[in-house]
């Protein structure tokens, strides 16, 4: 009956080694991931790993000309995106970086994830300030006069129709400047002056405190800037997603590190206690229980080296793909696609060796206990003695 008990016991254990053996897999890798995802330098490092900013200015410049082309007076007349269609994709990208600076945008981003990052570990709201005048002083001086002698420099021949447009730009204001390259000093001053005026108008446009202000204050995820004084607020595309999946996404993130102090205790309690019922089912001595704990050690070693290695064999790309929508432009589904990439790999980068640390002394400690096990005495086997071979023994009367 005895060694009845001691099989099931010991099949029980087994069952619960897999559960044990994740259990710790599972604390090791958040105790290791939690701080971080909670400092902003694991996602700018992400950012700066994937050379994101140049390529987001492609894409942000004319968004943020879009959004103020119907409340320039007078309106702008020159189009970014016939100056994208015409020039070579690297004379667009000098175009773009001499009006809107890569650096700029990144010390922008990085100053939010600042801002939010002080939410996250308790401020009150997020408080970020965006640097118009700096973005607004590209399309002035240095940067627009870059800028239109590189559309001159590289834009195709103007066709006879474009000569007579030319002309005409002192006199007709409506139409749009012509993206080519006159080759003719009196005209490319004409059209070198036509277009700085232009740049001069967007400019303007995002220094006016009725259509941009200076600082834009997102509170508590409230998106929200004046654009002139008949329409009294303006919902920008990201105030649908802060009012939802992403005021929630910081919410939890807040949570998150508010209970990181209470973390340590749960997650070793955990794994502790369903060791203790491995223990209770199958452990009958000391040897036992260094068995046992070996080989949990090891096996939980293992299985975090094999966890890495997933991570490592292509498997952060394939998730990236599934988080990005199919009815998104190209060009943005890359940038998200390059985003998620860069952060999960940063966050990767940064937890990677703590986790790998935790596997070598799992290891060692599980092979040490292994070897130990072989000098600590076993459990004590009950010898039945059989009554009748015993010597009998008597007491000869004097």
């Amino acid at each position: 009956m005895q060694r009845i008990l001691l099989y099931v016991g010991r099949f029980f254990a087994i069952l619960l080694m897999p559960a044990e053996v994740a259990l710790i897999t599972a604390t090791i890798f958040v105790a290791a991931t939690i701080p971080s995802i909670s400092q902003p330098e694991t996602i700018k490092a992400g950012l700066e790993a994937q050379r994101i900013y140049p390529d987001v200015v492609l894409v942000a410049l004319p968004a943020l000309v879009e959004l103020t082309a119907e409340l320039q007076d007078p309106p702008s007349r020159i189009d970014l995106d016939e100056i994208r269609d015409t020039l070579a994709p690297d004379d667009w990208r000098s175009v773009a970086h001499d009006l809107m600076p890569p650096e700029w945008v990144q010390a922008q981003t990085e100053s939010a994830l600042d801002s939010i990052y002080g939410y996250i570990g308790g401020g009150e709201a997020v408080d970020y300030a965006l640097d118009i005048e700096e973005l607004a002083a590209g399309f002035y001086g240095a940067g627009a006069e870059r800028a239109v002698t590189r559309i001159l420099t590289f834009s195709p021949n103007c066709s006879p129709a474009q000569l007579r447009q030319i002309r005409q730009i002192p006199i007709n204001n409506d139409e749009n400047i012509p993206i080519c390259n006159p080759n003719n000093p009196l005209q490319t001053e004409r059209m070198t002056a036509a277009m700085l005026e232009s740049f001069a108008i967007i400019g303007a446009s995002l220094t006016r405190d009725d259509i941009l202000a200076d600082t834009l204050d997102i509170g508590f995820f409230q998106i929200e800037e004046r654009l002139n004084p008949s329409d009294d607020t303006l919902t920008l595309p990201m105030q649908a997603e802060a009012e939802g999946s992403s005021r929630d996404a910081f919410i939890f993130l807040r949570i998150v590190h508010e209970l990181r102090g209470m973390y340590t205790r749960p997650a070793i309690s955990a794994p502790v206690a369903l060791f203790g019922l491995i223990v209770f089912f199958a452990v009958r001595s000391f040897r036992g229980l260094a068995v046992w704990s070996g080989w949990v050690s090891i096996l939980s070693g293992s299985t975090l080296v094999v966890t890495l290695l997933l991570f490592s064999m292509g498997i952060i790309g394939q998730s990236a793909a599934s988080q990005v929508g199919t009815d998104l432009p190209s060009e943005i589904e890359m940038i998200q696609i390059r985003i998620f990439d860069g952060i999960v790999s940063s966050v990767y980068r940064d937890f990677s060796p703590r986790v790998l640390a935790s596997a070598i002394m799992l290891f060692i400690a599980g092979v040490s206990l292994l070897v130990f096990s072989r000098v600590l005495p076993g459990p004590k086997r009950l010898v039945r003695l059989n009554p009748e071979a015993l010597p009998s023994t008597s007491v000869q009367p004097q």
